[in-house]
């Protein structure tokens, strides 16, 4: 398994049965990682200069993530 960072969100997507998580993870100076897995493995992933944005990416791309 991946090392965690800090969990956004989590869910198992009913469509498919896909366990969804979208984790954060603190690089101090260099911002923050929105980092979204699929049963485990990296899909998607950006590096935003802070943690707000970050968050805001996220929150953005659930429901994209949600229907499937």
């Amino acid at each position: 398994m991946v090392g965690e960072g800090e969990v956004l969100f989590e869910f198992v997507r009913k469509s498919d049965h896909t366990h969804v998580r979208c984790e954060l993870r603190h690089h101090g100076d260099w911002g923050a990682q929105a980092l979204l897995f699929f049963n485990g493995q990296l899909v998607l992933g950006r590096r935003f200069d802070s943690r707000e944005a970050a968050v805001q990416w996220a929150n953005l791309e659930r429901p994209a993530h949600e229907i499937g």
